[in-house]
């Protein structure tokens, strides 16, 4: 039954891939022996063995040639796209790698950046610049110079 359908549907895609191979330059398969196809349709009333259609020696040779063919032709076919599919297969996993080797060293290095960042901002927020002996100096000098003018005044209002 499955070979049944396999012959209709090659004799189906027959014209189509005979055009498409013509055109690729593809060779067909083989026409062993020559000569063209004899196909005799029977009747279920008719005399043969069984109903359906009756090929004669020649057409059935040439048509398990061309079974064959395919057969081999459809192997060849596949093990060559499974090898093309390997291949980009492989040629993507390496731009993956390619990819995330170069966002994990820039991951690496903001995240260093940041580090630094944080230190430094550790580093000044220990000492801020109101705890620095210059601001207390400033600061003293202020306040002395205000206690020493309000004191002043204050002496040269009273009197």
């Amino acid at each position: 039954m499955r070979a049944l359908a396999l012959v209709l549907a090659l004799l189906a895609v027959s014209g189509t891939a005979a055009a498409q191979e013509a055109a690729l330059g593809a060779p067909g398969p083989p026409s062993i022996p020559p000569g063209d196809d004899v196909i005799t349709a029977m009747a279920v009333t008719a005399r043969a063995p069984y109903a359906g259609m009756l090929l004669d020696t020649d057409t059935s040779i040439r048509w398990t040639n061309r079974l064959s063919w395919y057969r081999n032709e459809l192997t060849l076919t596949n093990r060559l796209h499974s090898r093309e599919i390997s291949a980009i297969t492989s040629s993507h996993a390496a731009q993956m790698r390619i990819a995330e080797d170069s966002y994990r060293r820039e991951i690496d290095g903001l995240r260093s950046d940041l580090r630094v960042q944080a230190t430094e901002f550790a580093s000044s927020a220990g000492n801020p610049w109101y705890s620095s002996f210059s601001f207390g100096l400033v600061v003293g000098l202020v306040a002395t110079v205000l206690v020493v003018g309000f004191v002043a005044w204050a002496l040269s209002s009273s009197i």
